[in-house]
């Protein structure tokens, strides 16, 4: 034990490492942040606050001991900003502890009461002697109290009868305290090294013991991130020209004031440009610059940018509405790469070409916004900041709260690089009608563009934790709750289609914690959909929660004769992959529309009420979902070709959708629906099989085979 003690008392060098450790996290992005908040909680915790503890950890045992994981961590449940856990590899023998390499990687873990990141525990892999500079204080407090407590030393106490926060400053007393503690400790420390890990402050389900946290993500970070200078704003950009110094002091509101001004027709909702700048990954971005043979004589234009988006657009909250995008901007700049007066913006709209010339505030405002957006992409390529995993799209957290000077800047500096290093061409620069803006008959020929962003989720998770032992990567292994991924595709459903009384799920984590009404965990997923989702709306699980739906429902439709549960659900089949689940009572009959496809299954739950006359009270839901039917018997009739594709359980209000660039016929009955009202109908429908899950919520792809 000599040995670790040492190495904790060890200060001069530990302290040195964690103080360079800090530099680096103040000069790094808001991602860090946590991170130096637990550092500095270690040091300033109260005792009874904080708890020191020995954890079991996978690896062979060798003639010294078992591995084995020392963890200082803040107290049992304690769930705010500083939450975390110090976790120091050591090897255990008897209950005498030692760390094998005083120079190698710990693991900082902290949580965040950011309202997007509840849930989500951060890794923070750093130098160990770091950890140790931290964790050496919160030991001695500690260790401090507990002789306090034991009676060993005298006992001191604040006039409101707290233990006062101290240790002895004395090398000496240190060692002799650390010593008498840690003998102490021995019988524990043995016997947590030979059992699984309890948590502490987190843990990775709810069935585990212990009362803290529990984790639905874990987020890595890297051990040497890459700094924002923030001075770069103030120095840089304000070298560059007056013009972007503008860009800086623009504000986000006024910016999207002067955009909102490009007179294009419709509204701003469905605005292209609004579509560009609008933050998720379903289409791509690129830009490219050169450099001109000679000065434009029409503004001096010596450089120009080109920055363009195209492809797919998903509405970020309705799914289902969805248009493609193709908007291009070309910056103009002059010799010393000042803003000139005008730019060229190109957009195509309804298969509609439009072309605009900007004035230079406007150009300072969309290309401002066009540099935030790109700053973002390159932050979540570098892994700097964490990506928002609930609602199934890959954007930052609290986008507008994050520090737009931060992306602003990155993206700025990625511009100029274009610049500094552009190739000369010999274009000739279309003439800018300053007038008024104007239709475009032909496209102008833009050069050859690199892409920047792709999907930064992939660059995001690409690398990892290199630097990490095998003793922690099980922790790292990012544990999914199915029960949570379910309850939270639930809930974002009944944002839009609530169920029968307007009841909505206002928090999910309410949600999970409710007390489960059924032993079948399938009845659960039924019971919600009744209250918070509106009768026969298709709710479609992906992922975890489809696989924990499948497996939930086959255990229930196979549940022993005489067990009916709820609702006594039972089987029968429509078609492949399509089912329907029913069951009549006295009063009450309801019914389940199940649809399977690869790795998605669609859910729909409805319930009929019976009549004074014994006869069944139709919801209006199945009078529409008959029209449905009706509508899309007539729309695939009047298809000029066969319908080999469609897309089922879409709320497009056209009933033709976009998927992969092709038109295809839409409609809101799901394959199920159209089988049972077919079957109701004496109609023979062709075999139907879902092939995928659209992105996000836009519907189902299903194959067929109605030829003509």
């Amino acid at each position: 034990m000599q040995r670790l003690i040492a190495l904790l008392l060890d200060s001069d060098k530990n302290q040195q490492i964690l103080s360079e450790r800090i530099s680096v996290y103040e000069r790094a992005p808001r991602a860090y942040r946590r991170a130096l908040g637990a550092l500095r909680s270690m040091k300033a915790r109260h005792p009874r606050r904080m708890s020191v503890s020995l954890a079991m950890s996978k690896g062979p045992a060798s003639s010294e001991g078992s591995p084995a994981t020392l963890i200082v961590a803040s107290r049992e449940g304690v769930f705010n900003e500083r939450g975390w856990e110090a976790r120091i590899p050591v090897i255990e023998h008897e209950g005498e502890i030692f760390v094998e390499d005083p120079d190698g990687i710990g693991l900082l873990l902290a949580n965040s009461s950011e309202s997007g990141s509840i849930g989500y525990l951060y890794a923070y892999p750093m130098e160990l002697r770091a950890i140790l500079g931290a964790a050496a204080i919160a030991i001695l407090h500690v260790a401090n109290d507990a002789s306090m407590q034991n009676g060993r030393t005298e006992y001191f106490s604040d006039s409101q009868g707290w233990t006062s926060v101290f240790y002895p400053e004395d090398k000496y007393e240190q060692l002799e305290l650390l010593t008498w503690w840690f003998g102490e400790q021995k019988v524990r420390f043995h016997k947590e090294a030979q059992e699984a890990r309890k948590y502490v402050a987190f843990r990775a389900s709810a069935n585990e013991d212990g009362g803290g946290m529990v984790v639905k993500g874990i987020r890595k970070r890297e051990v040497n991130p890459t700094p924002f200078d923030r001075n770069y704003m103030t120095h840089e950009c304000a070298e560059r020209s007056a013009e972007i110094e503008a860009l800086a002091s623009l504000g986000h509101d006024e910016a999207m004031g002067l955009i909102a001004g490009v007179p294009i027709e419709g509204y701003w909702t469905h605005n292209p440009i609004r579509m560009a700048l609008t933050f998720d990954w379903d289409y791509a971005c690129a830009a490219s610059a050169v450099q001109l043979s000679a000065p434009n004589k029409e503004d001096g234009a010596k450089y120009v940018l080109t920055l363009d988006a195209s492809g797919e657009w998903v509405h970020p909250s309705y799914d289902n509405c969805s248009d493609s995008i193709d908007v291009t901007l070309r910056v103009r700049f002059d010799a010393q790469r000042a803003l000139c007066e005008s730019s060229a913006l190109h957009i195509t709209q309804n298969g509609k070409e439009l072309a605009f010339v900007l004035d230079q505030p406007t150009t300072n405002a969309l290309l401002r916004e066009l540099a935030v957006k790109r700053g973002i992409s390159i932050a979540c390529e570098r892994k700097l900041l964490e990506l928002d995993e609930r609602n199934g799209y890959d954007i930052p957290l609290n986008e507008r709260q994050i520090s737009y000077e931060e992306y602003l800047r990155v993206g700025l500096e990625d511009f100029f690089k274009l610049l500094d290093r552009a190739e000369f061409s010999t274009e000739t620069l279309e003439t800018l009608d300053k007038n008024a803006p104007k239709s475009a008959t032909e496209t102008e020929d833009a050069p050859p563009a690199s892409s920047y962003a792709g999907t930064p989720a992939t660059a995001a998770a690409a690398g990892g934790s290199e630097e990490l032992a095998d003793w922690e990567r099980e922790l790292l292994g990012d544990p999914v709750d199915p029960r949570r991924e379910v309850a939270e595709t639930i809930a974002k459903v009944s944002t839009h289609h609530p169920g029968r009384k307007a009841w909505m799920v206002d928090d999910v984590n309410d949600l999970v914690a409710s007390p489960k009404p059924s032993e079948y965990a399938f009845e659960e997923v039924i019971s919600w959909l009744h209250t918070y989702v509106g009768p026969g709306y298709p709710v479609i699980f992906k992922s975890e929660a489809e696989r924990y739906i499948t497996e939930h429902m086959v255990a229930y439709l196979q549940r022993p004769e005489g067990e009916a549960g709820i609702y006594d659900l039972r089987e029968k089949m429509l078609g492949n992959g399509s089912s329907i689940l029913t069951h009549a009572g006295e009063d009450e009959a309801a019914k389940v529309m199940v649809n399977e496809g690869s790795e998605c299954i669609a859910l729909s739950f409805d319930c009929y009420k019976r009549n004074s006359d014994g006869t069944w009270n139709l919801r209006a839901g199945a009078r529409r979902e008959e029209q449905a039917f009706e509508q899309f018997v007539d729309d695939v009739r009047a298809s000029k070709d066969p319908v080999f594709y469609f897309v089922a359980g879409s709320d497009n209000k056209t009933r033709r959708s976009l998927v992969e660039g092709r038109e295809l016929l839409a409609t809101s009955l799901t394959p199920a629906d159209i089988l049972y009202c077919a079957r109701n109908r004496g109609v023979t429908m062709p075999a139907m099989v879902v092939e995928k899950a659209l992105p996000g919520r836009r519907g189902l792809l299903v194959r067929t085979s109605f030829i003509k």
